[in-house]
């Protein structure tokens, strides 16, 4: 009963793999239920159906699992027409999480990275996250935003168009102003630095402080007495009100 038993589930499996038009070559690609593309110049891939894969690339020794893509050596190409191309890789620098829109079987894809993850846990959401140093972690979102810790001082940081690179504040594009809001144990801080190149220092200037006891500082540090200091003129267009007024010079 064993051997009979054995006979049948080995030709079914047999009888399955034939069925499937299998093609598993001596070297190159293989194809499980379908004949393989022609892969790019180093690149191994073992395709699974019409539009799954699992590859690898030479060139940075990563490996990939991509879905209804592959690489002919020039670009990315669909499989089939009407599906989305994904491709996850998986390299010497993390994580990445690539997609483009349907298109036509055989034609041109252009992948988009909709999600990086680096090697050092830094997190891209629609772009690569930059090399953050200083013992920060940071989530990057899209071209310029960011919400970052800093274990210095245990601070929360949201902030556009600034990174730490462990030497200086840099800019992520250029022409768009750096904004900055702390979050610490002192207090917030709002900061900003106006608009400069991509990759360049920049230099913050704190325009709003409030400590943790309360106290607002306006263009210059809160006062450990008075509730609001300001650095420069007040204006006012309505009636101001105080029970005491000092007026010193």
């Amino acid at each position: 009963m064993r051997n009979l038993f054995t006979f049948l589930f080995a030709f079914l499996v047999i009888g399955q793999l034939h069925s499937q038009s299998n093609t598993f070559p001596s070297s190159g690609n293989a194809g499980i239920g379908i004949t393989p593309n022609s892969w790019g110049s180093g690149f191994l891939a073992l395709q699974l159906g019409a539009t799954g894969n699992i590859h690898q690339s030479g060139s940075d020794n990563g490996m990939r699992i991509g879905n209804n893509m592959y690489w002919d050596g020039t670009s990315w190409k669909y499989n089939v027409a009407s599906v989305a191309g994904t491709v996850l890789t998986l390299s010497n620098s993390g994580y990445n999480f690539l997609t483009a829109p349907g298109g036509t079987a055989g034609g041109s894809a252009s992948l988009t990275s909709v999600l990086s993850i680096s090697t050092d846990g830094f997190l891209g959401i629609g772009t690569t996250a930059n090399t953050w140093g200083g013992g920060f972690k940071a989530m990057q979102i899209g071209a310029t935003g960011n919400i970052h810790q800093s274990g210095s001082d245990n601070g929360m940081r949201i902030g556009n168009n600034l990174y730490y690179d462990g030497s200086s504040w840099k800019y992520n594009v250029s022409s768009v102003a750096g904004t900055l809001l702390t979050m610490s144990n002192t207090g917030y801080d709002f900061f900003s630095a106006p608009a400069g190149t991509a990759g360049g220092s920049a230099s913050l200037t704190s325009l709003l402080s409030i400590n943790s006891a309360g106290y607002m500082g306006i263009g210059t540090t809160p006062s450990s007495t008075e509730k609001l200091s300001v650095a420069g003129n007040i204006s006012a267009n309505g009636n101001i009100t105080a029970k005491k007024l000092t007026v010193t010079q």
